[in-house]
C-alpha cells in the first residue's frame, strides 16, 4: 500500500506541476522551463524519488527477481531524469541539448524495465488472486539470503 500511495502521489504531483493551468513556472523566475530554478526543483524531486525507490529496491532483495528489476529500473530512471533536469540550464549548443535528450532516453529505457517487470508481477498476482493457473516463473529470492540465527555475540 505504501508503494502505491508514494508513487501515486509522485505522479499526481508531477502532473500538477506540469499542467499550464496552474502556472507553476511563474514562481521560478524568468527562465521558465529552461531556467535553473525550475529544473533544480524538478531534479531534487527526482532525487527524492531515487532515494525512495532505492529503499524499496533494498527491501525487495528477499522477495523475487521481478520486484528487484522493477525497483532497479525506477532507481535508474529517476537518476537519469534528475541528471537531465540539472543539465537543462547549461544547454548552450545542439550537442548539449542532444546530451539531455540522451539522458532522458536512457532513463526511459530503464523506465521500460520497471514497467515491464511491474506488469509481469501484476499479471501473476491477478492470476493467483482469482485462481487462474499461470505457469510463468516468479524467480523467488526468499532463500537467497540466509539469516544466521546461530550467531552468538
Amino acid at each position: 500500500m505504501a508503494v502505491f500511495i508514494i508513487y501515486g502521489c509522485h505522479w499526481g504531483s508531477l502532473a500538477y506541476t506540469q499542467d499550464p493551468f496552474y502556472n507553476q513556472l511563474s514562481a521560478f523566475g524568468t527562465g521558465g522551463s529552461a531556467g535553473a530554478e525550475w529544473n533544480a526543483s524538478q531534479g531534487f524531486h527526482n532525487i527524492t524519488m531515487v532515494l525512495v525507490s532505492f529503499t524499496f529496491l533494498v527491501a525487495t532483495f528477499r522477495v523475487n527477481a521481478f520486484f528487484v528489476a522493477t525497483f532497479f529500473g525506477l532507481v535508474m530512471m529517476f537518476s537519469f531524469i534528475a541528471a537531465a533536469d540539472f543539465a537543462v540550464p547549461n544547454v548552450k549548443t545542439a550537442a548539449d541539448l542532444e546530451h539531455v535528450g540522451l539522458l532522458l532516453k536512457i532513463g526511459g529505457g530503464f523506465g521500460w524495465l520497471g514497467l515491464l517487470s511491474g506488469w509481469y508481477l501484476a499479471i501473476l498476482t491477478a492470476c493467483a488472486a482469482v485462481g487462474i493457473p499461470c505457469p510463468l516463473p516468479v524467480l523467488d529470492l526468499s532463500g537467497a539470503f540466509k539469516k544466521d540465527h546461530e550467531h552468538k555475540a
